[in-house]
């Protein structure tokens, strides 16, 4: 069995749409029939398959397009957003009515067919896919004239923190492990004024002093940890949150994979915003279900929390238990949060390739260096494995306005925002992998072209038992 990689270096733009957008929240149109909504306050793990809660009010079926975006800083996009504005969803207008998906990046869209029910108002899970990269993700649900959207957060992390008022105390933490996470640097802001920076202590603690004038506003108060990997939110929904009470869960099992007939242990960690503070929920009753990749029920409970807000199980696949992803529906209030595990048979070890050049651009004549690497998942690198190289080219160039410093706005009237040429096989080379899994591939770039190119390098590794 082969692994493949594909490394494109090429920038990708964001699309913007303005039209739509400029509806407002699609809980606001007047055509009642038509309504419908996002809700999502589940904190997924990455590489887990995410589904949130789409409510609609139309008997008919319904048609969406679905984009999803990501927050490329969350520090200016949350220091941006006007909080005193949400009613029922939040919109994506700033305090100073700056649109703010200029500050996401475009990760994927695709269209969708929601059967509705029945019911006057239908509830319904959205499968939005996998999603491997950690961060925070804008969910936006287009139909006809109207628009909703939902956060989604993608995260191994959690933040941690106190506020008496006169002090704030605060460390992130692996939410699965519990292990405080050093050298993380917070940020603490007030109505999105930066008021304090601070970097944990040997401890992986961070305490702030907050002062008379920021007292005053306490209630708004963003706090924001950057590790090395992420940015982690104090209450990673409160900006999504709607007026009702609802929690944010954190849904995990004991390991990520299972075998066929293998016991599963589950963990759900709820959690309750009141004011400025994050409580936990002691004895609140939720309804459990985990459903198999084929929608069957494997398990259903009514568990309550502990005193820690917690609620735990397990049960046992059968030994004919079906292969892929099974869904853990934590369900109270017809609000839904979610959870996945994996079930797959015995596999030989996978293993990662990836192609790293030296640089990111080259001119005429320059030597383009780039590394391949292997590694399986377990750690250990692959050695003495055959890998073929492929380089294509194409030709590329930017619009007039790209430099522009009004750029975001031609972005969202031009869908021509750059050009590719057609691609072509320039060359092929067959090598072998050193003992420290790698592969070191020179290039030499022409003296003279006649316009810009961008190359694209693909690394193919089969390992000595796949051969």
């Amino acid at each position: 069995m082969k692994n493949y990689l594909h490394n494109y270096r090429k920038l990708t733009y964001l699309l913007i749409f303005l039209i739509p957008f400029l509806m407002g929240s699609s809980n606001q149109v007047e055509n009642n029939n038509n309504r419908f909504s996002l809700f999502n306050y589940t904190v997924f793990t990455p590489g887990s398959d995410v589904t949130i809660n789409l409510y609609s009010a139309s008997k008919s079926n319904n048609y969406f397009r679905f984009r999803l975006f990501k927050i490329d800083d969350p520090a200016i996009y949350f220091s941006k957003i006007d909080r005193n504005s949400i009613r029922n969803n939040f919109d994506m207008w700033g305090r100073n009515r700056d649109f703010l998906l200029k500050y996401t990046k475009l990760v994927k869209e695709w269209n969708a067919q929601i059967n509705s029910s029945n019911n006057y108002w239908s509830s319904k899970n959205l499968e939005v896919g996998k999603i491997n990269n950690p961060g925070t993700y804008i969910l936006q649900a287009l139909k006809d004239d109207q628009v909703a959207y939902c956060g989604i957060v993608i995260s191994n992390m959690a933040m941690v923190y106190k506020n008496s008022g006169k002090q704030l105390l605060a460390f992130v933490a692996n939410s699965q492990t519990g292990q405080i996470v050093k050298d993380v640097k917070f940020s603490l802001y007030n109505e999105g004024k930066l008021l304090h920076e601070k970097e944990t202590d040997t401890e992986g603690l961070a305490l702030f002093n907050i002062d008379d004038s920021t007292k005053a506003e306490n209630k708004n108060l963003l706090l924001l940890g950057k590790t090395s990997k992420e940015t982690v939110l104090s209450d990673p929904y409160f900006y999504f949150r709607d007026e009702d009470k609802n929690y944010t869960a954190y849904i995990y099992t004991n390991q990520p994979v299972y075998r066929p007939g293998q016991e599963v242990y589950f963990k759900a960690i709820l959690r309750e915003k009141n004011g400025n503070n994050f409580e936990n929920v002691p004895g609140k009753q939720f309804t459990i279900k985990i459903k198999s990749p084929k929608n069957k029920d494997v398990y259903s409970a009514e568990l309550k929390t502990n005193e820690s807000g917690s609620l735990s199980g397990n049960f046992n696949l059968d030994n004919d238990a079906d292969l892929g992803r099974y869904n853990i529906q934590v369900t109270k209030n017809e609000m839904t949060y979610f959870g996945s595990f994996d079930v797959e048979e015995y596999k030989k070890p996978e293993y990662f390739v990836k192609v790293d050049a030296d640089r990111n651009q080259y001119a005429g004549n320059d030597t383009i260096t780039a590394i391949v690497s292997a590694d399986y998942y377990f750690g250990s690198p692959v050695t003495n494995a055959k890998v073929n190289i492929k380089v294509y080219r194409q030709q590329y160039w930017r619009p007039w306005w790209y430099w522009s410093d009004y750029s975001w706005f031609y972005k969202s009237f031009n869908n021509n925002r750059f050009g590719f040429g057609s691609k072509e096989l320039i060359t092929e080379q067959i090598g072998v992998l050193d003992k420290s899994g790698k592969f070191k591939y020179e290039l030499k770039a022409p003296a003279s072209q006649d316009a810009d190119y961008t190359y694209t390098i693909s690394a193919e590794v089969t390992d000595n038992s796949r051969s």
